[in-house]
């Protein structure tokens, strides 16, 4: 061993100066790889625009000259690794630094299992140490709120607790106070004794401490690690006398370091192409995702307006249907019906009262009564017919008794009745709203009184009975736009319900079944 230290020695000159020059090759490398880089990277295509959707084609494109570039170098780089390998020469130093690496592998496994065993002492050896404080300070702060150390001073103090009482020389009171002391220091015994269970766990936890703390002073662990310092400084001296053998090859290490540079940079190219792109296509499908939700939110907020104007729209027409005033129309209607029947309108009754001058009623082929037949003959009827014909009077008490089933008896009309009666005519719009008042039209001139009385007393109930209706309207109107929007929020379409016919919204509306026959 003298032999190769004097070598060692004389060699280190020249071991530093092929270092300096292999520094000097590395710092070169290093720049022309970042001249590389910046070129590469000036180089970069865009393959995506700012929020438009990215160019697959350009990428592919982009990806298929990276990997090229990559595979071009991969070939370089491995065939300068073969010269590498070729200039490499075995001897006494090689095979001197193999049997040096092996046993130091040998030590190093060694280490870890013992590091592995030596961080598992020490992790238990904290724990019992943070272990034996916590109870250390658990009973001493225990035992300062008792004034009793052990068992034995509290078992003296409740036999002279005892003996005091027992003595019968004490007050009731004090009697009363001793006694409650005895009973107080019982139970403190108990915890007392459990003070001493604490302690000798401490002590035990003490022991296992000790136990582990020897386990740590190994001499065995110490002598393998003094052997791993001898070997690393025994290696080390083996690599500074190969550096000059080194210095040969130190321009094929600067062309392959230059090599592997170049690659490192395609690849990083590569991998942030592939980011950029990755990241192009979220945001454009982000975007795409954002302008149909705005166009789903503008077209659900078009609809809610829509909606909302149509729920505004029902609700104030359900509130001016219920605040008009009921019977309106009906009351307007019997006071022209009764102006036009009496003859106080604008129009004279006798523009439509008399048959053949009516404008508005067609003339009609009336049948004529052949004289010739027997008077005193009588017409059948056809099974089913009935009589249609009421009186505007009030039924007869004779009528109860001699009557027909619906309580009136048809007068008999006089030539001259029957003649009036085939000479009058109303036009159809006034037939038309006495029909919608229930009130039948009179046949006769004879009539036309009765037919006014009738609309005046149903004027009169619609009069009497128009604020309460009015009221009964407004409040099922409110009920209905509230039921209306109760709907509409349990369901969101805003579907509107439909109103009640005309009967409906007037209940109570008095009928005229025949003349002068009125019913609520």
């Amino acid at each position: 061993m003298p032999a190769p230290k004097t070598a060692t020695k004389d060699k280190q000159p020249a071991a530093s100066a092929s270092s300096g020059t292999k520094e000097a090759n590395k710092n070169k490398g290093e720049k022309a790889a970042g001249t590389t880089e910046s070129k590469l990277k000036s180089d970069a295509p865009a393959v995506a625009s700012h929020g438009g959707k990215p160019d697959q084609v350009a990428y592919n494109k982009e990806q298929d000259e990276l990997k090229k570039e990559i595979d071009e170098l991969n070939k370089k780089l491995s065939a300068v690794k073969e010269k590498i390998g070729l200039g490499s020469k075995s001897g006494p130093a090689d095979e001197r630094r193999k049997q040096l690496r092996a046993e130091m592998d040998e030590i190093r496994a060694q280490q870890g299992d013992g590091k592995s065993s030596r961080e598992k002492i020490l992790n238990e050896l904290k724990s019992i140490n943070d272990s034996i404080a916590q109870k250390i300070k658990d009973l001493q702060a225990a035992k300062g709120k008792s004034q009793f150390k052990n068992v034995a001073e509290l078992d003296a103090h409740i036999q002279k607790l005892d003996a005091q009482v027992e003595s019968g020389n004490m007050k009731l009171v004090d009697e009363k106070r001793a006694l409650q002391e005895i009973s107080n220091a019982k139970r403190q015994r108990r915890v007392i004794e459990r003070y001493q269970a604490q302690q000798e766990t401490i002590d035990a936890e003490k022991a296992r401490a000790d136990e582990l703390r020897n386990q740590l002073d190994d001499p065995e662990l110490k002598a393998v690690s003094e052997r791993f310092d001898a070997i690393k400084a025994e290696l080390d001296v083996i690599k500074k006398e190969s550096d000059e053998s080194y210095a040969s090859r130190n321009v094929l290490y600067d062309e392959r370091n230059e090599l592997q540079t170049r690659l490192d940079v395609v690849w990083s190219k590569k991998k942030a192409a592939a980011q950029s792109y990755r990241e192009a296509q979220d945001t454009y499908w982000v975007k795409m995702q954002e302008d149909r939700a705005r166009k789903a939110e503008k077209a659900r907020e078009a609809r809610q307006a829509a909606e909302d104007e149509k729920k505004k729209e029902i609700i104030d027409r359900l509130r001016e249907e219920g605040s008009a005033p009921a019977y309106q129309s009906q009351i307007e209607d019997c006071q022209t019906l009764i102006d036009l029947l009496s003859g106080t309108a604008s129009t004279s009754m006798s523009a439509f009262v008399t048959g053949r001058e009516a404008a508005s009623v067609p003339e009609l082929d009336l049948r004529k009564v052949d004289e010739a037949i027997d008077k005193n003959l009588v017409v059948v009827k056809k099974k089913g017919e009935e009589e249609n014909y009421f009186v505007a009077t009030k039924k007869p008490k004779a009528a109860k008794k001699g009557g027909k089933a619906n309580g009136t008896v048809p007068p008999e009309p006089t030539p001259a009745a029957a003649t009036t009666s085939e000479k009058y005519r109303l036009p159809l719009q006034t037939l038309g709203a006495l029909a919608s008042l229930s009130i039948p039209p009179p046949t006769s001139a004879t009539e036309v009184p009765q037919t006014i009385e009738n609309l005046k007393i149903k004027k009169e109930w619609f009069v009497a009975n128009q604020e309460k209706q009015t009221a009964t309207n407004k409040a099922k109107a409110e009920r209905e736009i509230e039921s209306l929007l109760r709907s509409m929020s349990s369901n969101g379409n805003g579907a509107a319900s439909t109103h009640d016919s005309e009967e409906a919204s007037h209940p109570g509306t008095p009928k005229v079944t025949a003349v002068g026959e009125v019913e609520a």
